[in-house]
């Protein structure tokens, strides 16, 4: 009889973290088949031998709890009101191995616990909206998120969502739906942040560091060559950047935002880096992956309870 339980404050990286086949000591990994799709509910997203789980914060630590059963909890745990998120999924183990992991770290618990076949997981997540895009220290306290999964042998079913109230995991499912209905070719993969950027003079930008002619300011977004330039409504302090480079356009973001602007900027030197007045981010993410070439830049801005949010797109536009 099965009824194994533990517990460990898990270090979370790029805003996930996983189920993982990899066994201890091994040399590589096992190939995944067929590849793990989108986390279209909002927080998990599984295939066989793997699985893939949508955190709050994009790094940081998180609260970690996995039951191991005979059978489906008798005890009313599909929901309640200490959870934002529930779900209920089928987990294929082909191995008879499998445990949840981020990078380096991982429970020391064998979820496939009864060997290789088919599992019910159900998920509990609560905490995610506490600090959303998170940037914190791997020696940092641990945050408000909390993860529980209750994992039982059992035939394959329809995944079923019991609960789903947090922002993380609507936005999200806003998203992936969008993108499903525009055939979207681009990944959330393909995004870079939310990034946590210091203005000291009431803007950001996308240029060349080394341009010298900024541009005049007009709006919220004004662009010069080798320069796109935003004006927050913060003067100094810290607002919130997420950039998604893309190959095409890849059209308004579903979600609500209180002004959407868009232009286009030339790159002479294939240069478009996010920096402040003071010069590149320590990010130094560069979004001209075309070189020299004109773009398209669309940024999205809002306030939320958390500060000031921007959402930058770029994408090759026109000819060459």
């Amino acid at each position: 009889m099965t009824d194994a339980s533990r517990s460990m404050v898990l270090f979370v990286e790029d805003g996930r973290f996983e189920i993982d086949p990899t066994e201890p000591g091994a040399d590589e990994s096992p190939e995944i088949e067929p590849p793990l799709g989108e986390a279209v509910n909002g927080i998990v997203a599984v295939t066989h031998d793997a699985g893939e789980i949508r955190t709050g914060i994009r790094r940081g630590n998180v609260h970690l709890d996995v039951r191991l059963l005979d059978a489906e909890p008798a005890d009313g745990t599909a929901g309640g009101d200490d959870w934002d998120e529930v779900v209920d999924t089928t987990f294929v183990s082909t191995t008879g191995y499998a445990r949840i992991s981020s990078y380096e770290h991982a429970l020391d618990l064998n979820i496939a616990h009864q060997g290789p076949g088919t599992y019910r997981l159900r998920l509990h997540a609560r905490g995610r909206d506490s600090q959303p895009g998170a940037a914190l220290r791997r020696r940092s306290k641990p945050t408000a998120e909390r993860y529980e999964f209750h994992i039982w042998p059992a035939a394959a079913a329809p995944e079923v969502v019991h609960k789903a109230t947090d922002t993380v995991g609507h936005e999200l499912r806003v998203r992936l739906a969008a993108m499903a209905e525009r055939g979207a070719e681009w990944s959330l993969d393909d995004w870079v942040g939310p990034l946590t950027v210091k203005v000291t003079d009431g803007t950001f930008s996308l240029r060349d560091p080394d341009a010298e002619t900024p541009p005049q300011p007009g709006g919220f977004l004004s662009t010069a060559r080798d320069w796109a330039l935003i004006s927050t409504g913060t003067v100094s302090g810290t607002v919130t950047v997420t950039l998604h480079p893309a190959d095409r356009d890849p059209r308004p973001d579903p979600l609500p935002w209180d002004e959407i602007a868009e232009a286009t900027v030339r790159s002479t030197t294939g240069s478009l880096v996010l920096c402040t007045a003071d010069g590149p981010t320590k990010d130094d993410e560069d979004v001209a992956f075309h070189g020299p070439r004109q773009y398209g830049v669309r940024v999205h801005a809002r306030r939320t309870p958390h500060g000031e949010d921007y959402l930058v797109q770029t994408w090759m536009h026109g000819k060459r």
